[in-house]
């Protein structure tokens, strides 16, 4: 099975969804049918490996930030992303932990750097940054704080090769 087959699959079972390449075959997914869309693929295109959840944020001007699941069949030997565009002022998505486990640390990843919240996943909470940490870095918008906890949060100054001020 290729990526053909993967694009002809999609058209004639989840019409909602667009097929792209960049060049690697993308399929747009929206995400109220996200999680059925992965739990089905899993069995029907024999997608066994869940490589990573990769999260983009967009900017406030566009308004929206971008799920990236980089999907594998090690049987049928392709790979393929599935693409899911949120909402940048409430980024939330079905959790597709209970179909890759490995989505567990990915989500949580992306709901630390990025705010995006991953409904239903069982352990959703920072994984990076403190608990406490206010803002998510990755965030066009993200203002780093001067002081954590009465320590200064040194800045890099790229006008001075990237040294801290």
């Amino acid at each position: 099975m290729n990526e053909v087959v993967v694009e002809q699959w999609v058209k004639q079972h989840f019409p909602q969804c667009k097929v792209s390449y960049r060049p690697q075959c993308c399929i747009q997914v929206p995400k109220e049918v996200l999680h059925t869309f992965m739990k089905t693929i899993k069995k029907a295109l024999k997608v066994d490996y869940l490589i990573a959840i990769t999260a983009v944020d967009f900017g406030p001007k566009q308004n929206k930030m971008g799920l990236y699941y980089h999907l594998q069949s090690i049987c049928e030997g392709y790979c393929f992303y599935v693409e899911c565009l949120l909402e940048r002022d409430n980024p939330e998505v079905a959790s597709i932990s209970d179909i890759w486990l490995s989505a567990l640390w990915h989500e949580r990843e992306a709901y630390d750097l990025f705010g995006i919240h991953f409904k239903n996943h069982p352990d959703l909470r920072r994984i990076l940054m403190p608990e406490d940490w206010q803002g998510h870095p990755m965030r066009k918008d993200y203002q780093e704080p001067e002081m954590y906890h009465g320590i200064f949060v040194q800045k890099e100054n790229p006008e001075k090769g990237g040294k801290p001020q």
